[in-house]
């Protein structure tokens, strides 16, 4: 693995280590986020607040990188999520109270790194999948 790609997997390393200090470590000061819900243009704040959200709302989440491509400077991953909804989870349409129902998705990471640090992350996964799953 190149420190490219052990560096880019920050945020997925963060969720399984329920610890986003190891992601923030490796943020750029001009760090922009584009996430299902926070798109373009979101601060290193906005895309901690919207990350963390996740934690309560599944206290067993994990992340499993099936594969991860290095192009250029970026770094593209493809994942695995799987845990309980056993805790509330904000959405934009309100808050979906815990179900104790199991859901597992799939997604896309896509790091930016500049300058030894990640200047900008984008995910892709489906939230319509998820909630149907934990509904």
């Amino acid at each position: 693995m190149t420190n490219r790609i052990k560096q880019g997997r920050a945020l997925i390393d963060a969720f399984n280590a329920r610890d986003f200090a190891i992601w923030q470590r490796e943020l750029g000061e001009a760090f922009e986020a584009s996430y299902p819900g926070l798109r373009s243009g979101g601060s290193m704040e906005a895309a901690r607040q919207f990350n963390a959200s996740f934690l309560p709302a599944f206290s067993d989440l994990s992340f499993e990188v099936r594969d991860a491509v290095e192009h250029a400077d970026r770094v593209i991953y493809t994942w695995t999520a799987r845990g309980t909804h056993d805790g509330p989870l904000a959405t934009p349409g309100g808050t979906l109270p815990a179900s104790g129902k199991r859901g597992t998705i799939d997604g896309v990471l896509i790091t930016t790194i500049r300058d030894g640090r990640i200047t900008r992350e984008e995910t892709y996964w489906n939230v319509p999948d998820l909630i149907a799953q934990i509904s």
